[in-house]
């Protein structure tokens, strides 16, 4: 085990560890991981509890929405800019 935290801690980026309780914090205390009980959202995807999860999906769909607003305003005065938009931005 101390050469897996040796490994850790000369590790550049910080890392996240999902966990139910904070059980794990004294046994990476010192080291760049960051202990989260709620969840964590990793290349557009939450990894979680249903209810981070729910709020983390939702906060996408917020987003895709503007943006698809913005898309449909643009589509006004320049509907192959806006589809070109829409088929390789979203």
């Amino acid at each position: 085990m101390e050469k897996v935290l040796d490994t850790i801690q000369t590790q550049v980026r910080p890392m996240h560890l999902v966990v139910k309780a904070h059980s794990l914090e004294q046994v990476f205390a010192g080291t760049n991981v960051n202990i989260i009980t709620q969840g964590k959202c990793h290349l557009g995807a939450a990894i979680g509890n249903r209810v981070f999860t729910k709020q983390c999906v939702q906060d996408k769909v917020t987003i895709w929405t503007q943006e698809l607003h913005q898309l449909a305003d643009i589509a006004t005065s320049q509907p192959h800019a806006a589809y070109t938009g829409f088929i390789h931005g979203l």
